[in-house]
């Protein structure tokens, strides 16, 4: 006769959502739960009640033994007795890993744009859920022209460039990208983007592209000059220019020639 009560000292990495059943009562005090009855246990009977708990990330990968005891409804003894221990393995639950790769050229001309193209890849073992968010923080001396593709929407403030997208990447799936940049001086550019969110909170980054831009190519003009090394008063006589293009690229406009007879 009275009151039964069994307590159960829940491990860390557990939470206690509900229990009861056949007159039970449970309440939990942090870690503690306490369920009671004054249903009467007749000899070689029994009543059974449940706990229902919740794995959190503290417990992921980890096992936990649990243990409860009863005291109470006439039993003479003065400490609680113990229960079997119950050992449970927790695994991890199920959620995205995203991976981000970059590919580029590995040569460029200055004022002549290039693309970018960055791929991410859930490696996860949940969809993921939310919005995906790219970032890539442009070297001086790359300036962002425009991002997108397969729903990716880009922006950008002063070199940082943001590109969000809120559809689903299925497990092994992977959605690109493209980002067009344009090189305003000569250089060798390193760059890498990073990609965070979908239900992963952790950042991670891509690999680094180099890319080695050099000014565009120009002409370079030179002059060659013939003419007779004698010549008699009042006989006109004559000059050969030759102008000849030793540089990269062909002319542009209009060439000038000067002559000064002084010369």
């Amino acid at each position: 006769a009275g009151i039964v009560t069994v307590t159960d000292n829940l491990p860390t990495g557990l939470q206690f959502v509900s229990g009861g059943g056949n007159g039970w009562s449970c309440s939990a005090t942090g870690q503690l739960v306490t369920c009671m009855t004054n249903n009467v246990i007749a000899v070689n009977g029994s009543n059974i009640l449940t706990l229902t708990v919740k794995a959190l990330d503290a417990a992921s990968g980890s096992s936990v033994v649990n243990v409860a005891t009863v005291i109470g409804g006439g039993d003479p003894k003065t400490t609680p007795t113990p229960s079997n221990p119950v050992t449970t393995d927790i695994t991890p639950a199920p959620k995205p890993n995203l991976l981000i790769s970059k590919t580029g050229p590995v040569s460029g001309v200055v004022n002549t744009n290039y693309d970018y193209t960055l791929v991410v890849t859930n490696s996860g073992t949940a969809s993921t859920a939310g919005i995906v968010t790219v970032t890539d923080n442009l070297p001086t001396g790359l300036q962002f022209v425009s991002g997108g593709g397969n729903g990716w929407s880009c922006s950008a403030t002063g070199q940082l460039v943001t590109c969000t997208n809120s559809a689903v990447i299925a497990v092994s799936g992977s959605s690109s990208m493209t980002l067009t940049v344009k090189p305003t001086q000569a250089g060798t550019y390193t760059n890498v983007g990073s990609v965070v969110g979908g239900g992963d909170t952790s950042t991670e980054t891509s690999n680094s592209v180099v890319t080695v831009i050099t000014n565009p190519p120009t002409p370079n003009l030179v002059i060659v000059k013939s003419g007779p090394s004698t010549a008699t008063v009042g006989t006109d006589y004559s000059y050969t220019l030759t102008v000849n293009n030793t540089g990269l690229a062909a002319s542009t406009g209009t060439i000038a020639v000067t002559f000064n007879p002084a010369q």
